[in-house]
């Protein structure tokens, strides 16, 4: 019978009652492998049974199905050690390319720094219950952040605020002009305090002194009355003056007054400013008519050639 090995190392076995002069270097053969295998040179394949062994004489106690999750670990130990919870912090920036551990429905994955910004962003704006606590000291806020409502508060600032309208939901306003003449009457724009006063002074109405109101004129017209008619010379909301008879006109305004309680100032006088009227006088007959009149000494109704006509209300 011939020398047979064994199944795993293939280590000689020799034959019983032969090998007479080759035995001890069969032997010394399978001792050599037997101590590369222990020393490590050679790759054993043990088939250790659970809780039957022991490193540096402590006992192991995983199953294999434990021990078979490290299989493919490339992590050293100190990346296992910062999953351990090591409490030494490390200053790091922070990149959007940068990842952190997360458990997706009971896989472990890496995820983005920029898929969380993602999900934080979209999960804070649906948060109905978010509350504020605080000032907002800095930061400022983009033509992208949309609507601001906070309710009847107020806001404050010293710094510039610039708008595209503002509106009561009734009057838009879009701009504010300094115009001293108000030649675009934009219905959209506010004037400044300047351009405002500057307006007013130039149509010459000021308050020199006292604190007595000002109102101005609704119309007025400048005519010269005539056998042939009213000749006008000058007016404000007057579209005819008529004449009725002798001393007799009516005054038809453009525009309507609120009612007839309004007041009538009437003057009439010779051309040659001597005056030569006993009386003149009107009075309202529409919210759009002026009766005026003169009479002469003889108290008879006379044309005269120069009239005002002044109405308030």
């Amino acid at each position: 019978m011939a020398d047979t090995t064994t199944t795993t190392y293939s280590l000689t076995k020799p034959e019983v009652g032969a090998s007479a002069d080759s035995w001890g270097t069969k032997l010394n053969s399978n001792f050599d492998s037997i101590d590369n295998l222990l020393d490590g040179t050679t790759a054993i394949a043990p088939n250790l049974t659970e809780g039957s062994w022991s490193v540096d004489g402590t006992a192991i106690a995983s199953t294999a199905a434990e021990l078979n999750i490290l299989s493919g670990v490339t992590a050293t130990s100190a990346e296992l050690n910062l999953l351990d919870g090591a409490t030494t912090a490390t200053s790091t920036t922070i990149a959007d390319g940068d990842r952190v551990i997360v458990n997706d429905a009971g896989t472990m994955v890496q995820v983005a720094m920029t898929d969380l910004a993602t999900y934080f962003g979209g999960g804070i704006t649906s948060m109905t219950t978010l509350t504020a606590v605080g000032a907002l000291d800095t930061g400022s806020i983009t033509s992208g952040f949309g609507a601001i409502d906070n309710g009847s508060s107020n806001i404050t600032t010293t710094g510039t605020v610039s708008f595209g309208t503002l509106t009561d939901a009734t009057t838009s306003v879009t701009s504010i002009k300094d115009e001293d003449d108000m030649a675009s009457d934009d219905a959209s724009a506010l004037a400044t305090q300047q351009s405002i006063k500057a307006y007013v002074d130039d149509k010459s109405i000021t308050q020199t002194s006292g604190s007595a109101p000002y109102y101005g004129a609704r119309a007025w017209v400048n005519f010269e009355g005539s056998a042939s008619g009213a000749t006008i010379r000058g007016s404000q909301n007057v579209a005819s003056v008529t004449r009725n008879a002798a001393g007799n006109y009516t005054v038809t305004l453009t525009a309507a007054m609120a009612d007839t309680n309004y007041a009538v100032l009437v003057n009439a006088m010779a051309s040659d400013g001597t005056g030569g009227t006993r009386f003149s006088g009107g009075y309202p007959s529409s919210t759009t008519e002026i009766n005026v009149y003169a009479t002469n000494d003889a108290r008879a109704g006379a044309d005269m050639p120069m009239w005002n006509v002044v109405i308030f209300g």
